[in-house]
């Protein structure tokens, strides 16, 4: 309407205060434009909103400084050349790895991909005029959909895998690639770990610490399961130590060491044996209760298996005794029949400390031998040389060298059948 009062003028106001009075005059058909019905006919609902508002000047858009990203895509158009098909596959993962750094860099995910490739064209040389170009091609290209927006690497490695298989091309003949991600949308941290939270979720209870102590251990199943697992898992869950004593370090570790570092540890650690405790691997059962007094039947020491005895810490054994009941009628040889370390015998020495070996180590093999060789080997010094040859020789098979002779050591002077 100012436009057509401008002329001859050139110039022409409408202001705000004077464009009803402008208009009042005029009739419908004089007034430019097009109606709502017309806009939406031909340009659509949302279109139309757009136009009108234009035209009055308004714009509810954000601003964007920076261009808005619509695709990320990695092509490689120089120096292809492949000589099978896993040698194809490899180049289009690598493609895949390439887009998949793209889009975790620039923080989006993809829910569309296309491969493109060029292949030599049949007519075109081998090898082009360009060293190594990819001279005279026939471009083409196969787009996929994924279930989901996504930036994982072998989702995408595995959607260009699959778009290579159904083009069908012939390895030799590819002369360029590239992967294309469209169809981007903006990655929040919440959406983007969504997996791996629901992953998570199923995984809470697994991932979880399980404080498992040695007491909740059966025994009876313990004792069926191979010596590997068996040994296994009494190492997870035994607490950690820290070797005391120089018997406590794994030999065939220590001479694996270089010289220095060995020499070092030798120097901090005499080579003296020292009693050390040793985790308990039974099941811990309920203390024994009090005997009654009508005199009902107690569990007695004398029906302890000396084996078993002898391979329990001082510590658990002390516990023991200190839980056991006297009975007054039966004096005290009950409990003075109870099989301690100190009543090993030459015929029980050796498959108890064999036992004793196999499970708790070298720790106090040398002061139980030693107690030996003091308490009976003087009766029969021969059957305790006898003794100490068998647990060298089962020590030799199991750690690769023999008990020191400053630890203890055979009784000298007698003669050999």
């Amino acid at each position: 309407l100012a436009t057509k009062q401008a002329k001859p003028n050139n110039v022409f106001e409408i202001s705000s205060e004077t464009a009803s009075d402008h208009i009042h005059g005029l009739s419908v058909r004089d007034l430019p434009g097009w109606s709502d019905a017309d806009l939406g006919r031909h340009f659509g609902a949302k279109t139309s909103v757009m136009l009108r508002q234009f035209a009055r000047g308004k714009d509810t858009r954000p601003l964007e400084l920076a261009p808005h990203v619509k695709s990320i895509s990695a092509d490689v158009n120089y120096g292809v050349r492949l000589a099978d098909g896993p040698a194809a596959i490899e180049f289009v993962r690598a493609l895949g790895a390439e887009v998949h750094s793209r889009l975790v860099k620039a923080g989006f995910a993809t829910a569309a991909l296309t491969l493109k490739l060029k292949i030599r064209h049949p007519d075109a040389p081998i090898e082009p005029a360009k060293y190594m170009g990819h001279g005279r091609t026939d471009d083409c290209s196969k787009s996929t959909r994924l279930p989901a927006p996504t930036n994982d690497v072998q989702v995408i490695e595995a959607a260009c895998v699959t778009l290579l298989n159904q083009l069908k091309i012939v390895p030799h003949d590819l002369r360029g690639a590239g992967v294309q991600a469209s169809r981007l949308t903006r990655v929040v941290q919440n959406q983007s770990n969504k997996m791996d939270n629901i992953h998570q979720y199923f995984t809470a209870a697994a991932s979880q610490d399980i404080h498992t102590s040695v007491a909740d251990i059966d025994p009876d199943v313990l004792n069926t399961l191979p010596e590997a697992l068996r040994r296994e898992i009494l190492h997870q869950v035994a607490p950690p130590t820290v070797p005391t004593s120089y018997s406590q370090i794994d030999q065939s570790v220590l001479n694996a060491l270089p010289k220095p570092l060995r020499d070092e540890i030798q120097h901090h650690f005499p080579k003296t044996m020292h009693l050390r405790q040793c985790a308990a691997y039974s099941k811990a059962k309920p203390p024994p209760t009090k005997p009654a007094a009508s005199g009902r039947w107690v569990r007695r020491m004398s029906q302890v298996d000396a084996g078993v005895w002898a391979a329990l810490p001082p510590s658990i054994q002390r516990e023991l005794l200190s839980e056991v009941p006297v009975d007054t009628s039966l004096g005290l040889s009950e409990r003075s029949a109870a099989p301690p370390p100190s009543c090993l015998t030459m015929d029980t020495a050796v498959p108890v400390l064999k036992a004793k070996i196999h499970q708790f180590g070298l720790a106090d093999v040398g002061a139980l031998l030693r107690r030996l060789k003091r308490q009976h080997g003087k009766a029969d010094p021969r059957r305790f040389n006898d003794v100490l040859a068998s647990i060298n020789a089962h020590v030799r098979q199991s750690y690769g060298h023999e008990l020191s002779s400053a630890v203890v050591g055979p009784f000298a002077g007698l003669d050999v059948d």
